[in-house]
């Protein structure tokens, strides 16, 4: 899903944002990571609302960057 967001967004595709950030957010919800739950909501929103995408650039920043911690912490407890 996070693959598809970003595909998405590199190619300025916002429905298809739209679709991939609220799958996301749906995943991140239930397995309880709730900063990427939050990061995916603010961008879900920013998608939903036709936001320019100045804006939802920076979301996706704190998209990414959520993200990214939740799997540097995954892979440091897999040990």
């Amino acid at each position: 899903t996070f693959q598809g967001l970003q595909g998405a967004m590199e190619s300025r595709e916002k429905t298809r944002a739209f679709e991939e950030a609220h799958t996301l957010k749906g995943v991140a919800g239930n397995l309880g990571f709730q900063q990427l739950f939050g990061a995916c909501s603010e961008i879900v929103e920013a998608l939903r609302s036709d936001a320019e995408w100045t804006l939802i650039d920076e979301k996706w920043t704190g998209v990414q960057r959520e993200y990214t911690r939740v799997t540097e912490d995954i892979e440091k407890n897999r040990n």
